[in-house]
């Protein structure tokens, strides 16, 4: 039997090691190649990617830096703004604090001009109204302008007051010729009363207003003091005789002066002597009232006349005073009656019109309607 060559390990299909390993070799190279190749290609990609992608983030880098820079513009532009802002604000917080002081000046400077307005009227107000005083006061004090003097004696006709009316009838014209010194053109009138039961011809005898110095001497030379037995009671009817005094024809533009004597209260209700009194007073009159002591007054066991005097008597006087805006006189004498004339007279001359004076420059200039003497 033939016997079988045996092929060299190695060797298949016809190719020997070599070959085999050489086409691996190239395989391997080959494939080498199309990896690197396909490295390359994916480094070339990726290396364009990587400058696209570096580009991008220069242009991004580049965009955040010039937002950055527009941003810090921006800040700066707002800062900027604010600053201005503020001192615009400021600037106006200022200028609207200059407007308001500038208002409070003008505020201020126009209520000075207000009050320098105001003091101004009211100075020339006192100016005016110290003239007018001053003048009435000149006037009042010139006799030869001064208002006329009206006066009424209302005197206690009883028996207890004979040492008054004796002291009146001696004193009458002498008293008259006086007043005429204040008053060239002043009348006195005489009104007597008596118990309101004493019968007509007693109970209340009158002379009217006169300049007659003489006819009215002589009326009171038929006056009597007397009471009748009607006359059992302490009062007197001296509400009547001030209301007949009262109703008198006094002259409109005189100054009216009622000299009231009585040594004993009224039998009237006590308010009708107050509302005469008042009457006479609404009308521009003044009483003075002249309290006589009662004949007896202070001797031993007058008592019950005594506390009859002081607790009737003189508060009903001093009442008919006030209310008269006049003057209360007590314990007056037996010549009080003609004395308070000449005293009522001056005063209406002196003390009312320079009192007036007085009050307007108290007053600051305005008038003031005179005050009622005070009782001494």
């Amino acid at each position: 039997m033939r016997r079988r060559r045996l092929q060299p390990q190695g060797e298949s299909f016809g190719l020997s090691l070599a070959d085999v390993l050489t086409t691996a070799l190239g395989c391997v190279l080959l494939l080498f190649l199309a990896a690197m190749l396909l490295i390359k290609r994916t480094l070339n990609d990726e290396l364009t990617e990587h400058a696209a992608t570096r580009v991008r983030l220069e242009a991004q880098a580049e965009g955040r830096r010039q937002a950055e820079e527009a941003r810090r513009d921006e800040r700066g532009q707002r800062t900027a703004i604010e600053q201005t802002l503020s001192a615009e604000q400021k600037a106006h917080a200022e200028a609207m604090q200059r407007i308001q002081e500038l208002e409070t000046r003008l505020a201020g400077t126009t209520s000075e001009l207000e009050r320098s307005r105001a003091a101004e009227a009211e100075a020339s107000q006192r100016y005016r109204g110290l003239h007018d005083a001053a003048r009435t006061a000149a006037q009042e004090l010139d006799p030869r302008t001064a208002s006329p003097v009206d006066v009424v004696m209302v005197v206690d006709g009883t028996r207890s007051m004979l040492p008054s009316l004796d002291a009146t009838r001696h004193n009458l014209i002498s008293t008259v010729q006086a007043l005429r010194v204040v008053s060239p053109t002043a009348r006195v009138g005489v009104v007597v009363f008596r118990d309101k039961r004493e019968p007509a011809r007693l109970r209340l005898e009158s002379h009217s207003l006169t300049s007659d110095e003489r006819a009215l001497a002589k009326f009171l030379q038929g006056i009597e003091a007397t009471s009748t037995e009607a006359d059992d009671d302490l009062p007197e009817w001296l509400c009547g005789g001030i209301s007949a005094a009262v109703d008198a024809s006094w002259r409109p533009e005189a100054i009216k002066l009622m000299i009231v004597v009585s040594d004993a209260g009224a039998q009237e209700p006590k308010d009708e002597c107050s509302q005469a009194a008042a009457r006479f007073a609404k009308e521009g009159g003044r009483i003075y009232m002249l309290s006589n002591e009662p004949k007896g007054f202070r001797e031993r066991g007058m008592e019950r006349l005594r506390k009859h005097y002081k607790d009737e008597v003189l508060p009903l006087h001093a009442r008919i005073a006030k209310e008269g805006r006049g003057l209360h006189v007590k314990g007056a004498n037996a010549d009080a009656l003609l004395t308070e004339v000449l005293r009522a007279a001056f005063r209406s001359r002196t003390e009312t019109p320079l009192d007036a004076l007085k009050q307007a420059v108290e007053a600051g200039g305005a008038p003031a309607e005179p005050e009622p003497p005070v009782e001494p």
